[in-house]
């Protein structure tokens, strides 16, 4: 079944999925864009005879839950307005709550995506990663890359002499990475990782425009909502800082009677401009989902070598998990929380006919 997208109810569908075959879930599901709120007697229904009020069902999340891997994560956006209901399902079909993640773009507009995790069924993190590959996010692959070459190139030097007068014209990087790259000429304190991936993602205006070679440079349009942000903060300068503190003699005591050798290292990074370079920042496609921001997320919770789950399919998510290298599993479901008569979603089949097309 790895790489089909299989028609049919979503929840007979997910049934025939075997036990523990997934290694993450990402799916964009119904969401309830009705304009009337769910009653309280709407939602206990919900929650103690799993009837569904337009959102996925808790049995649905229960197939979910079995077909993923122990310690598999789970990503799912979620209406403004009842992601609160997401969240309920999602506990109750026993997913852990992990985190979340705010997607903004143009509006300005907002949509939670919420970050659960199947427990782990190992006694550590590490352990599970090593049985199954899952338990773990992919940190550096999603790592927010930095901006402008110059600042890459000279700001390390540059900012040492700027901002701490005790520093000497050519600075002293114990580090031996750090200490190769300034022979070399290049930033010292500049990672080519980039910054820890953040939990608030934005998207560019459709109008905006990339400028120069590098993609994460825009001129952007008016009501771009990573434009308005840096409007709003202004230009700000990061600086790269020593932590820690070089020991002189060995076995030095730390505190609490432990005892360690350690170097000081230079965390951080030096470069400049508004509070937008701190987020990821992804194109918008017209009416449709970004397929750079699902790639993101897909990357994200799945192991390399591993297998995406969407039961409700979204042409975007399964673009990303196979240009990213993975295997997927999509369920094409037909009308709200896997009922009724809508139509399949004609996103999805232009990509699957391009993924499908020969040569």
């Amino acid at each position: 079944m790895l790489n089909q997208t299989l028609l049919g109810e979503c929840l007979a569908v997910l049934k025939t999925l075997p036990d523990e075959s997934a290694s993450s879930c990402v799916t964009d599901p119904p969401q309830a864009l009705a304009p009337s709120e769910p009653t309280a007697e709407e939602i206990v229904s919900y929650v103690l005879r799993d009837d569904s009020w337009q959102v996925p069902s808790i049995a649905v999340w229960r197939e979910c839950f079995r077909v993923l891997k122990p310690g598999a994560h789970l990503l799912s956006f979620g209406g403004p307005s009842t992601f609160d209901l997401f969240a309920l399902g999602l506990r109750i079909a026993g997913f852990e709550c992990r985190d979340s993640i705010a997607s903004h773009h143009i509006g300005p507009s907002w949509e939670p995506v919420w970050v659960f995790r199947k427990p782990l069924a190992e006694s550590t993190v590490t352990k599970q990663v090593l049985a199954t590959g899952t338990g773990a996010l992919n940190i550096d692959a999603c790592r927010v890359s930095l901006r402008g070459i110059e600042d890459h190139t000279t700001a390390g030097v540059r900012a040492s002499r700027i901002y701490a007068s005790n520093v000497p014209a050519t600075p002293h990087f114990p580090n031996p990475l750090q200490a190769e790259r300034a022979e070399r000429g290049l930033n010292p304190r500049y990672s080519p990782s980039g910054r820890w991936p953040s939990n608030l993602v934005l998207s560019h205006s459709e109008h905006c425009r990339i400028a120069g070679a590098e993609p994460e440079l825009y001129i952007c349009a008016t009501g771009c909502p990573a434009a308005a942000l840096d409007e709003q903060s202004g230009v700000s300068v990061s600086k790269a800082a020593h932590r820690g503190r070089a020991l002189s003699s060995p076995g030095s005591i730390t505190g609490f009677g432990r005892s360690r050798d350690y170097e000081s290292t230079v965390r951080g990074h030096d470069d400049a401009g508004g509070a937008s370079r701190f987020f990821s920042c992804f194109e918008t496609e017209g009416a449709g989902r970004s397929l750079n921001l699902m790639r993101y997320l897909v990357k994200l919770v799945t192991p390399q070598g591993g297998t995406v789950l969407d039961p409700y399919c979204s042409g975007a998510i399964r673009g990303a998990a196979l240009q990213e290298g993975f295997d997927f599993i999509g369920v094409e479901y037909f009308g709200v929380a896997g009922r009724g008569d809508s139509k399949p979603d004609p996103a999805w089949r232009l990509l699957r006919d391009a993924q499908d097309a020969p040569g």
